[in-house]
């Protein structure tokens, strides 16, 4: 019978750990409707968990989302927000990347959390210190918050 030498079996442990790593960090993908306001919208949200960064990467896309200052007075902007639970402080992911045009946006940014609530809200600004009463989506990311 052979012998497994130390570096044999350290090699065997970084690939067990490395493919319970990627197990741990694949992307969670979420079809979201949009809210009263905008019942018309239709949204992915794919949240990515990257452990190693302690934070999870979030890329939304909208579409048939009319423009903001159609949807709430003095509206100019969508963004989006997320925070791990109810008593936690919303945090600004970003402003969503909004075409008029075309009626659809898209966001790439990034969580603190990898379980958290999500929520996209119309603004008078693009960079608020918290979010609006005018939620647009929202939705649970990652399991129960």
């Amino acid at each position: 019978m052979r012998r497994l030498t130390s570096a044999t079996m350290l090699s065997a442990f970084l690939m067990v750990a490395g493919l319970q790593l990627n197990a741990c960090s694949s992307a969670m993908r979420y079809e979201v409707r949009g809210s009263s306001r905008a019942p018309e919208a239709d949204g992915v949200v794919i949240a990515t968990p990257n452990p190693s960064q302690a934070m999870t990467q979030v890329e939304v896309t909208v579409k048939h989302l009319a423009p903001p200052s159609r949807l709430a007075p003095g509206g100019n902007a969508f963004v989006c927000w997320s925070r791990r639970n109810q008593n936690a402080i919303w945090t600004r992911i970003g402003t969503l990347n909004y075409d008029e045009g075309s009626r659809a946006g898209n966001l790439t940014g990034t969580s603190p959390d990898a379980t958290f609530e999500f929520m996209i809200t119309i603004e008078t600004a693009s960079a608020p210190a918290s979010p609006s009463a005018n939620v647009v989506m929202t939705q649970l990311v990652g399991g129960q918050t």
